[in-house]
């Protein structure tokens, strides 16, 4: 049988690890949004996997490779940027971070802005997370009323 004290004390420096890594992951998202407000991307590439893929419209749409969304990134004019209802799970090297997001931005003449969902899959590697896979879907009206039906 276990012994409970040793095993209590594992499953406090778990829980301890976790909101540590839940609070890393939380300080780099905030860095990401950065980057994208402010076009830096020497900062993305420090953030992003070297097989970082974007895929729009939750998954099924194109997928866009790394070198893509950098340079996307140069051309997206963004106004605004706010993150909420965030939520992250951590699965020993991999972590999956989900929230919605509030974007104001355009490209060229196409007006991007609007509110968003968001799926991020980091993956550590070494000692350093990097962002491997986003997943983003623009949420509108339709959408919604879709969403808020099949509940």
């Amino acid at each position: 049988m276990a012994d409970p004290w040793i095993s209590g004390r594992a499953s406090a420096w778990h829980a301890r690890a976790v909101v540590t890594t839940e609070a890393e992951l939380a300080a780099l998202e905030d860095e990401l949004a950065d980057a994208v407000r402010t076009r830096d991307r020497a900062a993305a590439e420090r953030l992003l996997d070297p097989d970082f893929t974007l895929t729009s419209a939750l998954g099924t749409g194109l997928l866009i490779p790394r070198d893509g969304w950098l340079e996307g990134l140069a051309a997206i004019e963004t106004s605004a940027l706010a993150v909420r209802d965030r939520q992250a799970r951590v699965f020993a090297d991999t972590a999956v971070v989900v929230f919605r997001m509030d974007w104001g931005a355009t490209l060229e003449a196409d007006d991007l802005s609007g509110p968003y969902l968001v799926t991020d899959v980091w993956q550590r590697a070494e000692r350093d997370w990097r962002l491997a896979w986003r997943s983003w879907a623009r949420l509108n009206a339709t959408f919604l009323l879709e969403e808020l039906c099949a509940a």
